[in-house]
């Protein structure tokens, strides 16, 4: 019962001391997992700003972008719609002025003739000719002026685009380096604490190992002591029940000797009451051997005489039944009675 005790008293500390490891260790646990989340969040909050930051800086250089294109394409809008307009009045001009010599010239050769007309178809060859010349080099300047305010608008798109660009890498670079160096800080902090819950993890692991060990020796001497203890009482016993045995051997050689005695004496009584009726026969043929026996004696005669004796004479036949009656009693079997576990004849 003891052992037992001992043994669930000591696995119920062995699962305190679990228990107090596994609390000690989900501590360490808790807090590692809660500066984590902690660096994450920073981490992740961190990269939201940069990243609001980097949506905001490409969201501006769009619309720089944007309205630098809008603005170009707005002058080169406005540019070509001034060279179109000056254009079309120039040809409008060129037309109404050919409508007008090509009516006159109509109205004049059909007023002379064959003539007229030859010199008109020929005037207003030349108009055309002239008229195509003078388009072909308005054409040729309004390509080359459109040429250049196109070109002056793709450098200026491309210089945006390339400001833009150059800002947008600077920024995304900056980033990058800010988020490598706070990446490099958090994962050197995350190590030092790993290392840190290590060691503490360790040095609880080893004071949890050193106290069970301690535990154990203290338990196992304890149990030396519990188990010499118990061998102790049980030697003490061994001699108290030896000693017992020994008071009842010689109790029981004394009973023996009692009942030997008492069987004894229920002997002699018994011999004694079957010897009393021939013992008491004895005494009464003692008793009369010495009376005259003759003088109690009746006698017949045939004679005619007759003789007169006075006196008593004694009943032999009363006397040999009883005699008989007291043999039959010695030869009758006794009866018992119990005395101290023992059976003794008792006189019916």
């Amino acid at each position: 019962m003891a052992q037992a005790q001992i043994d669930a008293n000591r696995a119920s500390q062995l699962a305190g001391l679990q228990f107090q490891g596994a609390q000690g260790n989900q501590n360490a646990a808790n807090q590692a997992g809660q500066f984590n989340a902690g660096q994450q969040n920073n981490f992740a909050l961190t990269n939201s700003g940069y990243q609001q930051q980097t949506n905001l800086a490409n969201q501006s250089a769009q619309n720089q972008f944007g309205l630098a294109n809008m603005d170009a394409a707005n002058a080169a809008g406005q540019f070509n719609a001034g060279q179109q307009n000056a254009m079309t009045q120039t040809n409008l001009g060129y037309q109404n002025q050919a409508a007008a010599n090509n009516a006159n010239a109509q109205n004049t050769a059909s007023q002379f003739g064959a003539n007229a007309a030859n010199n008109a178809s020929l005037f207003n060859a030349g108009a055309a000719n002239t008229a195509n010349q003078f388009n072909a080099g308005a054409a040729n300047d309004f390509a080359l002026q459109n040429a250049g305010f196109q070109q002056q608008t793709n450098l200026a798109n491309a210089g945006a685009q390339n400001d833009a660009l150059s800002q947008l890498l600077g920024i995304q670079g900056q980033s990058a380096l800010d988020y490598a160096n706070r990446a490099d800080t958090a994962g050197r902090f995350g190590a030092d604490a790993w290392n840190q819950s290590m060691s503490d993890f360790t040095g609880r692991t080893d004071a949890a190992n050193q106290w069970n060990a301690a535990a154990a020796n203290q338990g196992a001497q304890f149990n030396a002591g519990q188990q010499d203890n118990a061998l102790a009482r049980m030697l003490s016993g061994g001699q108290f029940l030896g000693n017992l045995g020994a008071q009842m051997s010689s109790d029981q050689r004394a009973n023996l000797g009692l009942m030997a005695d008492l069987g004894a004496q229920q002997r002699e009584i018994d011999r004694q009451q079957r010897a009393a009726p021939l013992d008491l026969l004895q005494l009464q043929t003692q008793l009369f051997s010495g009376l005259p026996l003759g003088l109690f004696n009746g006698q017949t005669s045939n004679t005619n005489s007759t003789t007169t004796q006075s006196g008593s004479s004694m009943d032999w036949g009363a006397f040999s039944a009883r005699v008989s009656r007291s043999s039959r009693a010695l030869d009758r079997p006794q009866a018992s009675s119990a005395v101290s576990g023992r059976a003794f004849p008792t006189r019916a």
